[in-house]
């Protein structure tokens, strides 16, 4: 029976999650019986930043809505994504922290894999992600027991990187959506990524020159034409997405630059749109935020 692309897809992401968490559990064969790495009998986890994020998770399973002089970090992604996760798991909160490294760093060969796809070769994509899942240094980070920010710093920018190649690739209006929710989770994780994101909408915008200038010379091209009011929506809803302002603000903004992009209508403001955007960031101190980091 030949499998269907979306079966095989499947079946390789499958695979490729076994192989990287399997590779992981070797720690764990190799010091089941060192109880100098445990306490009451379950292993602890091994990093410094690990301690202060599974302090913030106790504490809001524990009822704690403020901090107030003992800077438990009851507000940070990890302690908040660590409480839902016990909340909804029948495991003890020490094996949560303990296992969920090895999980999440394990979610990287999802992108890998679909990046492969989309350049028409799962097979290439499934060893990429094989290799790319227990990479010495990425494998380090997100090792059983490093309970870190680091098990989603890589994942998430490449899923980001994913929605992007899709993006300009198919042309298709959810991934635009999906391009700005990805931004939003990634700064929720980890508010530092503001940087990266403007070098992915610099690519975007190197993109979208090279269409212009084509269309210049062909102005009855269509396919310039359509290819550029993409490259400008993608851009214009990630920089909503990048701006400095609380989340749930952004949230609502991109919701609703969706929902106007997205009708073709909309397509001949395109510019005005674009400029808005990027007045919007810079306006909100995205810019320097940037420049700071570099001076």
């Amino acid at each position: 029976m030949t499998l269907q692309t979306n079966q095989k897809t499947v079946l390789l992401i499958l695979l490729a999650f076994i192989f990287s968490f399997s590779i992981r559990l070797i720690w764990v064969e190799q010091f089941s019986t060192a109880e100098q790495f445990k306490f009451n009998n379950q292993f602890m986890i091994n990093t410094n930043d690990g301690y202060y994020y599974a302090e913030g998770a106790r504490d809001i399973l524990a009822g704690k809505t403020e901090a107030t002089n003992d800077l438990s970090p009851i507000t940070s992604a990890p302690s908040i994504l660590t409480a839902a996760i016990a909340k909804i798991l029948p495991l003890s909160f020490e094996t949560i922290l303990f296992y969920m490294p090895a999980f999440f760093g394990s979610l990287l060969v999802i992108p890998i894999i679909l990046i492969g796809r989309l350049l028409n070769n799962l097979e290439i994509g499934f060893i990429a992600a094989l290799i790319g899942s227990i990479a010495w240094s990425y494998y380090n980070r997100t090792m059983i027991g490093y309970y870190d920010t680091d098990l989603l710093n890589i994942v998430l920018p490449t899923f980001l990187l994913w929605s992007l190649i899709w993006a300009v690739d198919t042309k298709k209006p959810i991934y635009l959506l999906i391009t700005a929710i990805e931004i939003l989770v990634y700064r929720w994780w980890y508010p530092q990524s503001v940087a990266l994101e403007f070098a992915f909408v610099g690519l975007i915008a190197i993109y979208a020159l090279y269409q212009y200038i084509a269309l210049r010379k062909n102005p009855k091209n269509i396919e310039f034409k359509t290819a550029l009011t993409f490259a400008l929506k993608l851009i214009s809803i990630m920089l909503v997405a990048m701006m400095m302002v609380d989340g749930y603000i952004r949230a609502a903004l991109v919701a609703g630059l969706f929902l106007l992009i997205r009708d073709e209508k909309y397509d001949k403001y395109i510019y005005a749109i674009s400029a808005a955007s990027l007045l919007a960031f810079l306006s909100t101190g995205g810019i320097q935020l940037i420049w700071g980091k570099k001076t």
